[in-house]
């Protein structure tokens, strides 16, 4: 075998990413995960029009990765703007729609609502006894929900103030449970039994917005107001303890380490500053600047694994840690992914990409036919332009009056999935055509996949159940399976693959044509991706785990072939950074001759399966999607920071020095 193996890539950049900003961040210490709450980011669109997105990161291991998405419902648009775990796993939230929510995790939707006294609801906290929930509303109403065991039932509603209260946090006193809440010009504390406004501290007298507060375990209550101040205040004689006007601009995130010795703030100057505590004078002072966003930074949560998570209006989830070597570790993490789908007929390549009520189907560019042979050395990663002799084209945009939910395409056919309904579609280049599903009404529709012929499978509810597609009308088969909730389904070779995601976590693999397991293997955590390569005589799976860890199955005597531990492979990288790096997750695999391609939020590697050596490829940012075409042709969809900043609003302005 030869040292280097020539690729070509088309390297795509016409994809118009839709932002979604980050409003709200909770994290779960017994589940290791986190719930990001999106919003829309429309620059013409009213924001009332906006729906709202819920996302379930799992941090279980150094790479995180979204593990579960929850949508908001077209018809009745929540308008979060709080989300809350309590120590059980429960999830909650509460929006502008007046409602407080409680979600089904394993089904992906709301299990039940609760009106907040006619109000919109601007924030929402858990005691720690974990039994009480409350929700501030615009009405200035604190409203009490209990919580214990599987109870959500309302408790009752605390003192009436004049303005709205826009964030709340719990302290627990001598004298009983207390509530603090912030609204504008004043902090208030309430008596959690009596329901009595107990005390109250003024922060302004000139319509200071007092945006969020946390409470430390000696009653310090710390605020950060529209004024760009962060105050710490003593809780017991509601007096200042000092301030600091550290940022430019409204404070609008807060957030203290495990030990309340850090408080980090930040807000639409996105700079994230740290307040350390001298153990000596018992001082507040301000210590370590951090500049990881461009736009308004929401929302801090600090882990119980001594890692900063922040978010904003930039859409980029931040992961950062202390790191003995190297000082800081940062890890930016997007959302993007599952939203594209390639098929292939007699030499021409198709792309499929999915928007957010709309589908779009592009014929790829053809390079001209002399391909210059390049020569690379196994150590690097040599890259050349090639010349198009056809630009790409785009053939057809499907539109959608509702949020597309999942889609799948091949050469024959095109599908797709709001929540409650599936169209079904056969295509060519010319035409398309609209075939009915001849079929009981359809629900919580998840995942959708074809096979390179006419079968279709279909996961809705707690049910996967496999279709016959034929233009004169598409019907249910025979084949019917009771399921968990479906983290991954793929379908080749004609097999199903359905990654769960159960406390077993297992991967099974089922005959596409009846829906009989042929193999069913557990593992210890939730795959990132899975590919099939069919380019070989056998067909492999190959599944990559948060744990840098990769599998080689063979789906046709139903054995593991290897198992691959990316981070004792080298590179060619420098000699500070030899190995792979496993904070980021393995989001897209592709194939080669003798190699596995795989690519993350940052960079593209190649696994030379015969020396087991990693070579590294740096020149793409934000790799979307990477899939083969043909054996040695791939297809790369790329998003660059200019693009990403070209659909954001206009950032907070900041002099700096050297510069006008």
């Amino acid at each position: 075998m030869s040292n280097s193996t020539d690729l070509i890539v088309h390297r795509s950049r016409f994809y118009k990413g839709e932002l979604s900003s980050i409003n709200s961040i909770a994290y779960n210490e017994k589940l290791s995960k986190v719930a990001l709450l999106r919003r829309r980011i429309g620059k013409l669109a009213k924001q009332s029009d906006v729906g709202s997105i819920i996302e379930i990161w799992n941090l279980e291991n150094k790479a995180s990765f979204m593990e579960q998405v929850i949508r908001d419902q077209p018809e009745n648009l929540s308008l979060l703007e709080g989300v809350v775990w309590s120590k059980s796993g429960r999830l909650f939230s509460c929006g502008l729609n007046t409602y407080v929510n409680e979600y089904d995790l394993e089904m992906g939707c709301i299990r039940q609502s609760h009106c907040v006294n006619s109000s919109p609801a601007w924030c929402l906290s858990i005691n720690k006894n974990d039994n009480l929930l409350a929700i501030g509303t615009e009405n200035g109403f604190i409203c009490l929900y209990n919580i214990e065991k599987q109870c959500f039932q309302y408790e009752k509603i605390l003192d009436r103030i004049d303005n709205r209260i826009l964030c709340l946090d719990w302290y627990q006193s001598e004298s009983g449970e207390l509530l603090i809440g912030g609204s504008i010009d004043y902090i208030k504390i309430w008596n959690v039994e009596s329901g009595r406004c107990v005390d109250f501290i003024k922060v302004g007298n000139t319509g200071i917005v007092v945006w969020c507060l946390i409470v430390l375990s000696d009653f310090t209550i710390v605020s950060g107001d529209s004024s760009g101040t962060t105050s710490f205040w003593n809780g017991k004689n509601s007096s200042l303890t000092c301030s600091f006007k550290a940022h430019k601009a409204d404070v609008l995130a807060l957030c203290k380490s495990t030990n309340e010795i850090n408080v980090f703030s930040s807000g639409i100057d996105p700079t994230i500053i740290e307040f350390r505590l001298n153990l000596e004078t018992h001082k507040w002072i301000s210590s370590t600047v951090r500049r990881w966003h461009t736009h308004d930074v929401r929302s801090l949560v600090f882990t119980d694994k001594y890692c900063l998570l922040s978010g904003g209006v930039d859409s980029i989830f931040v992961q950062s840690w202390k790191n003995a070597k190297s000082g800081a570790e940062v890890n930016h993490l997007s959302n993007f992914g599952n939203k594209f789908a390639t098929t292939s007929i007699q030499n021409r390549h198709y792309l499929a990409m999915q928007y957010e009520t709309s589908i779009q189907i592009w014929l790829l560019g053809r390079p001209e036919s002399d391909i210059p042979h390049i020569v690379g050395s196994i150590n690097s990663a040599n890259v050349t332009r090639l010349n198009l002799a056809n630009n790409a084209i785009k053939l057809l945009e499907i539109s959608s009056r509702k949020p597309i939910v999942c889609f799948a395409f091949n050469p024959e056919w095109i599908v797709y999935a709001n929540n409650d309904h599936i169209k079904i579609m056969a295509w060519s280049d010319d035409t398309i055509e609209k075939v009915k599903l001849v079929h009981d009404p359809i629900t919580n529709i998840r995942h959708i996949c074809l096979d390179n012929g006419n079968r279709m499978a279909v996961n809705y509810g707690r049910t996967i159940e496999t279709f016959k597609l034929d233009k004169f009308g598409v019907l249910a088969e025979n084949a019917r399976v009771s399921c968990s909730s479906v983290h991954q389904m793929l379908a080749a070779d004609g097999k199903l693959i359905v990654s769960f995601a159960d406390e077993e976590k297992t991967i099974t693999i089922y005959d596409a044509a009846n829906l009989t397991p042929i193999s069913t293997f557990p593992n210890v955590l939730l795959p990132i991706s899975m590919k099939v390569d069919v380019s070989v005589t056998k067909p492999n799976l190959w599944i990559a785990f948060a744990n840098a860890m990769i599998l080689q199955y063979d789906l046709r005597s139903n054995k593991l072939i290897k198992s691959y531990w990316l981070s004792k492979f080298k590179s060619n990288e420098d000699k500070e950074c030899q190995s792979f790096n496993e904070h980021w997750p393995i989001k897209q695999i592709a194939f080669g001759s003798n190699m596995v391609l795989f690519s993350n939020d940052h960079n593209m590697y190649s696994l030379n399966l015969q020396n087991e050596r990693i070579t590294k490829c740096d020149k793409y940012r934000h790799i979307l999607f990477l899939d083969n075409l043909t054996d040695d042709t791939l297809v790369l969809i790329e998003l660059t920071p200019e693009m990403l900043l070209s659909g954001l609003p206009k950032m907070l302005k900041t002099k700096k020095f050297g510069t006008g």
